[in-house]
């Protein structure tokens, strides 16, 4: 039951800083942010519409490249952390360790070598791994070569979660 009212107020604050400000960053995992994209009617009617989006940070990045050790460093003393605790009256400390437990296992379960896996968080949205466009680098003879592939995390946004903070 614990770690379910964990997710919940992790929704929570997620939907407040969102409100507040347009972005929530959760330190060693990423930022939610509100953006705007222009979607076609009818015909040649284009109109705009608010959206979150979100951007994993490097520490992610790596994780879900090389299926390393993962931890959200730093988020227990985060904004986020701090506004996230106070939803809660269980020890703030084991509430935040719960919190950092959480976000790891979210990272990790994403780590699929086919990148099919995908997690919902019923109120949040869908996040699952996803393959980047191949990168190139030149060395000192100009010589380009295709780096290894890297992944990141697309994200789409429950309609719950659009409607609390449109």
């Amino acid at each position: 039951e614990l770690m379910t009212r964990i997710v919940e107020s992790f929704v929570k604050t997620v939907k407040s800083e969102l409100q507040r400000c347009g972005r929530a960053k959760v330190k060693g995992f990423g930022s939610f942010f509100m953006s705007e994209r222009a979607i076609h009617g009818k015909g040649k009617e284009i109109t705009n519409r608010n959206c979150v989006d979100f951007r994993c940070c490097t520490e992610v990045k790596k994780c879900l490249t090389k299926q390393s050790e993962f931890s959200p460093y730093g988020l227990t003393v985060s904004d986020f952390g701090k506004k996230f605790a106070e939803n809660l009256t269980d020890d703030e400390d084991t509430v935040l360790r719960l919190l950092e437990s959480f976000i790891s296992t979210l990272v990790l379960s994403l780590g699929d070598e086919d990148g099919k896996n995908a997690t919902v968080i019923e109120g949040l949205g869908t996040f699952s791994r996803r393959k980047l466009r191949a990168a190139f680098a030149e060395d000192i003879t100009g010589k380009r070569e295709m780096l290894p592939p890297s992944y990141s995390i697309a994200f789409l946004a429950d309609k719950e979660l659009l409607e609390g903070i449109s």
